[in-house]
């Protein structure tokens, strides 16, 4: 509960997303470190151990925007919750929960309960069992 308390103040004290904040102009170091400079499209350093399968170097803000937010949703910290908040809207990052089978019915769950949404969401990720049949989490 605290983990939940703690992102949804990050989430509702967050500053507006318009094209300063992306440049870069009034921040601080701290928030200048997890933002993409303006001449990339890549992603942070610290983002780069939720990626170990895909190659870093490649990945882009807008091109793989589905893939990284249902990384982030599943596996993110919270650095990755905080980067997810400043360059993704909540329409886009609602969509990929919705859609993405890739997030597990309690990280699910939980955003569900962030997002304030209560649409049914597609099936979830299923776990094989050592008895053959899939369980969910």
């Amino acid at each position: 509960m605290l983990a939940f308390a703690k992102i949804n103040f990050l989430y509702r004290n967050r500053k507006p997303r318009t094209s300063e904040r992306l440049r870069g102009k009034n921040l601080s170091m701290a928030e200048k470190a997890h933002l993409p400079s303006s001449s990339q499209d890549g992603l942070p350093e610290a983002l780069r151990p939720f990626f170990w399968d895909a190659d870093f170097q490649k990945l882009s803000i807008k091109r793989n925007s589905y893939s990284i937010i249902s990384r982030l949703l599943e596996l993110g910290d919270e650095t990755a919750i905080r980067f997810l908040l400043k360059v993704y809207t909540q329409d886009e990052t609602i969509s990929v929960l919705r859609r993405s089978r890739s997030i597990s019915r309690r990280s699910r769950s939980f955003w569900i309960m962030f997002f304030d949404t209560d649409d049914e969401p597609c099936s979830p990720k299923r776990y094989p069992t050592p008895y053959g049949n899939s369980s969910r989490d």
